[in-house]
Order: C-alpha cells, then structure tokens, then sequence
C-alpha cells in the first residue's frame, strides 16, 4: 500500500479535487453531462493507476519488453464507453470523453507534475 502511495501520490491530489467537485456539481445540478465526467473521470483514476503500476514495474524490473498496460487502458476506456451505451439517457457521451482524456493530459504532463528522484541532477 506504500508503494501504492509513493507511485501515486501527487496524482491522487488531483484526482481528489476533481472526484469531490464533480460529485458537488452533481448533487446540485443532476445533468447527464456531469454524471458523464464521473464516469469518463472513473475510468480516468483507474487508467493513471494502472500506467503507474506498470511503469513502476519497469523501472524495478529491467528485463523483458517494456509495457505501460496499454490493453488494460483500452479495456478500461471501453467499459467506460459501454456504460454510456447501457444507460444513454443519464450518462452524457461527451463528459465521458472528456472524463477519459484527464488521464492522458496527465500523463503528458507527468514529467512536470512528478519529479523522479532516480533521474534527478
């Protein structure tokens, strides 16, 4: 669970923010565009896990090709999406897309956000 903490932590902050005001927008407005965003951000949390797990993997273990759980992503993104399929009328397509893509913009700015002490001059 340490390490868990240690691999996620300037993320989590992030995420915290925007799992407590979403879910406040939520209960004063009920639009299908932000149950969209919870959704999409849902998908969001567990994608960055999911790469951070693995890149931590790779830094550990210098063997073998390396992977950022690329599959697991996609899965995560399409359950994502078949949840907008199953209940069309409540959850916005939209703000799940967009929910989706915090976890990329994250990553892409990961460099920035989390310094990585092995790499550090």
């Amino acid at each position: 669970m340490v390490r868990f903490l240690n691999c996620t932590q300037p993320f989590l902050t992030y995420y915290s923010c925007l799992w407590v005001g979403l879910i406040t927008l939520y209960f004063c407005i009920h639009h299908a565009f932000v149950l969209g965003l919870i959704v999409g951000l849902a998908a969001s949390t567990l994608n960055t896990i999911i790469f951070e797990y693995y890149l931590h993997r790779a830094k550990v273990t210098h063997v073998g090709a390396l992977s950022t759980g690329g599959g697991w992503r996609f899965l995560t993104a399409v359950l994502a999406c078949l949840a907008w399929v199953l209940f069309q009328e409540q959850i916005h397509i939209l703000g799940v897309c967009i929910g989706l893509m915090v976890s990329y913009v994250l990553m892409i700015f990961r460099p920035l956000i989390k310094k990585d002490e092995n790499n550090a001059n």
